[in-house]
């Protein structure tokens, strides 16, 4: 049931996401929110569970955002597994930490999307999209300590809690 909460809430800020920016009168800047939810998950979630909510938020992300197949699903599964492996050296807590994290994952992953599509496209991006990415980043990192405080309350709706007794 949490797993399927995960995607709801993907799907959810996804949507946020799409519709948001141009209501704010920005054309090539995003706010990335279904990457918070990534992070998250390369940060609190077992390995195959997260990869593979990873891998479905990666999805949502590409349904929503109209690009090439998949990009966004490697880029979100690289971007947990990135997250796992440093997790040790990341230990910690609150809306500053979770922003900062945000800021470097969001920073990443948008230089990488934009390497690849200048690889793999036949058409010029521009350099109107490279400068999107820090804007895109801060406008992440802005939103961040909502996102895992959300999800903060997903998990503790879903815990178990071990009462001891046999049933």
């Amino acid at each position: 049931m949490k797993q399927a909460t995960i995607i709801l809430l993907a799907v959810l800020f996804a949507s946020v996401q799409t519709a948001l920016p141009p209501a704010l009168g920005l054309s090539m800047a995003r706010i990335d929110l279904v990457l918070c939810i990534v992070l998250w998950l390369g940060l609190t979630a077992p390995v195959i569970e997260g990869a593979l909510l990873a891998l479905w938020c990666g999805y949502v992300t590409d349904l929503y955002a109209g690009g090439p197949p998949m990009l966004f699903g490697f880029l979100s599964v690289l971007t947990f597994v990135l997250a796992r492996l440093f997790a040790a050296q990341l230990a910690g807590e609150g809306w500053t930490f979770s922003a900062a994290i945000a800021f470097a994952a969001s920073a990443v992953q948008g230089t990488l999307a934009f390497a690849l599509l200048w690889l793999f496209r036949s058409v010029e991006l521009g350099t109107a999209a490279l400068w999107a990415i820090p804007t895109t980043a801060g406008l992440t990192a802005l939103c961040a300590p909502p996102c895992f405080a959300a999800l903060g309350l997903v998990e503790r709706v879903f815990e178990r809690v071990d009462t001891g007794e046999l049933k």
